[in-house]
């Protein structure tokens, strides 16, 4: 893939299998702030802070059987994806919004030298 935004872009679903690792997988949050459906497993979720709720865009999946259920979901589900990708969007915005990230670290920088 060339250009990876332009791939997600072109995409409704985004399919993330991670079976082990660390950190924030800033995929994900990527692919929701561009209200993609993602279907991602427990791992895959980690370090992002996401809770499952009602009518979200992240379908987690852990086995075989549940990401062949969450993908068959997702397809159907794509129809309406303006539904719920607006709460999960609000979600990005309020924990990723590098305005407010950016402020946060300046407010703990100006802490840590006085």
């Amino acid at each position: 893939v060339e250009d990876a935004r332009e791939f997600m872009k072109s995409k409704g679903i985004m399919i993330v299998p991670i079976l082990s690792g660390g950190g924030i997988r800033v995929k994900i949050i990527e692919a929701i702030a561009m209200g993609k459906i993602v279907v991602t497993t427990s791992v895959g979720i980690e370090g992002i802070g996401y809770s499952s709720r009602a009518n979200n865009s992240i379908l987690i999946a852990d086995t075989d059987n549940e990401f062949i259920e969450r993908i068959e979901f997702a397809l159907i589900a794509i129809k309406n994806l303006s539904q719920f990708s607006n709460v999960d969007f609000s979600f990005i915005k309020q924990n990723f919004d590098i305005k407010r990230l950016g402020s946060e670290l300046i407010r703990f920088l100006n802490f840590i030298q006085k």
